[in-house]
């Protein structure tokens, strides 16, 4: 059963989402329905398992260092 959702956005947003909603013949919770959908699966025990699209944009991460590491090691070499 639907549920109400409500969500704060700036103005030029939900000016574009109606639009784009309106050009394919679509709501603006239709489609903010489908993206979630699209992103988002569940397996069998329940569990949130990303799409294979959510997990290539992840990974596309990992070379970047974390800067709080970065700070620690320098102070770390600092005042050791």
């Amino acid at each position: 059963m639907p549920q109400k959702l409500t969500l704060y956005l700036k103005s030029e947003t939900i000016r574009k989402a109606k639009t784009i909603a309106a050009r394919n013949k679509s709501s603006v919770s239709g489609m903010v329905e489908r993206f979630i959908d699209s992103i988002s699966t569940k397996d069998n025990s329940g569990k949130l398992e990303l799409t294979p699209m959510v997990k290539r944009m992840a990974g596309a991460l990992k070379h970047i260092k974390n800067p709080d590491q970065e700070k620690y090691d320098y102070l770390m070499e600092k005042y050791s």
